[in-house]
């Protein structure tokens, strides 16, 4: 090598190559990393119709299970069942089940009324010596159904106008009907006719009043009284239209109502009225009926009965709401409670010793008894016709 002025040449550096297998230092794998990153904003830069389609496509399901989820709750929002939950059977052993019985409310003692007060129970209570010329002798008038009030139900402004302005009045005002029925065992055969007849029996209401809604309350029993036949004290089904959705939740709500149980002979009148009163969702100014029907006197203890008369005169009185009531014992004497009841409601009330009657009987008393000659009229357009549907069936 040459010596420049006596010295060394500098050395050339020299560009070292990686062994093969050689694993990378530190900063060269930070490098690496760096360069080859994820970035979730980048990807959908580049990316973006995948992404984009990806959006919509989730999108879209969420909106079908809204969709579907919604419907479910609207179409099932509007029936409750109140009360306590059904309680577990037991199971006793044999050398206690008379312990058991006897601390149990199904007793014949149960079933004395409770004593109330004079002014409550009257001695003919819920007769009208005034009763409406050609109402049938079985019916006991303890008001007025001819007409509409301010506040909807009750009043007589329409009474001088006969049957075409009282229909006239409904069809303006609207006309709200709850029907508040026992569904304990023993009223097997009541449900069961108007399950078979509820859309004929709307479709009559429909043909006088388009506008008119209709709802249902059934009762059984509170839990305490029940012992282990307990499922519910109050289910109820809000007013709805006449159309088909309105039936469809009438007919759903009566399929999924079964006669059954009941313990001791009073019932929960009182609870099945009060939810008929206060969750209906009852429209302004229109005319507001409930019909109680059952085989079974309200709850005596705790001064119930004395409570139940005062609940049907306060909403009667302070909203012109009617209560009418329908003992369907098969007796020939009417439930002296539901007589009450009907008379503290401006009602009326009566006995029906044929279940088949059911449905018209309920179509009277939603128009009341003086107009039963034009009820007829217009029932047998609806009535008979499907009686005879259901006798072809039936063949």
């Amino acid at each position: 090598m040459t010596r420049m002025n006596g010295q060394r040449p500098p050395a050339r550096p020299v560009q070292r190559q990686p062994l093969p297998g050689a694993v990378p230092n530190a900063v060269e794998r930070l490098a690496q990393i760096k360069d080859h990153q994820w970035s979730f904003w980048e990807d959908v830069q580049e990316n973006w119709q995948g992404w984009l389609g990806s959006l919509i496509f989730h999108l879209a399901l969420l909106l079908l299970f809204w969709a579907v989820t919604w419907k479910i709750m609207h179409e099932r929002r509007d029936v409750w069942i109140e009360g306590e939950e059904p309680k577990k059977k037991k199971e006793y052993p044999k050398d206690k089940l008379d312990d058991v019985i006897k601390k149990s409310l199904v007793d014949s003692e149960i079933d004395k009324p409770a004593s109330v007060d004079a002014d409550v129970l009257r001695p003919n209570p819920g007769y009208n010596d005034n009763l409406d010329p050609g109402a049938p002798e079985w019916i006991t008038a303890g008001g007025h159904l001819t007409g509409l009030g301010g506040a909807g139900g009750g009043g007589d402004h329409l009474a001088g106008k006969g049957w075409g302005g009282y229909i006239a009045g409904l069809q303006r005002d609207g006309l709200d009907i709850m029907f508040v029925f026992d569904s304990t065992g023993s009223m097997g055969g009541i449900i069961l006719e108007v399950k078979t007849r509820i859309k004929t029996l709307m479709n009559v209401v429909k043909y006088l009043v388009p506008n008119a809604r209709l709802g249902l309350v059934t009762y059984r029993d509170l839990k305490k009284y029940d012992l282990d036949d307990f499922e519910y004290t109050v289910r109820f089904q809000k007013l709805t239209k006449g159309d088909d959705d309105g039936i469809r939740k009438l007919q759903r709500f009566l399929r999924e109502t079964e006669a059954y149980g009941g313990g001791d002979i009073p019932e929960a009148v009182f609870d099945g009225v009060k939810a008929a009163i206060q969750k209906s969702g009852w429209r302004q100014g229109g005319k507001k009926i409930i019909i109680v029907f059952g085989d079974a006197p309200p709850r005596p203890e705790n001064n119930g009965l004395a409570k139940i008369y005062d609940l049907c005169r306060q909403w009667h009185t302070k909203t012109g709401g009617i209560i009418s009531c329908i003992d369907t014992t098969g007796g020939s004497k009417l439930l002296e409670e539901f007589r009450q009841m009907a008379h503290e409601g401006g009602g009326e009330s009566s006995f029906l010793n044929d279940e088949r009657a059911i449905i018209k009987q309920l179509v009277v008393f939603i128009f009341g008894s003086r107009w039963k000659t034009q009820i007829d009229k217009v029932s047998k357009k609806f009535l008979e016709p499907a009686d005879n549907a259901i006798i072809e069936e039936v063949k």
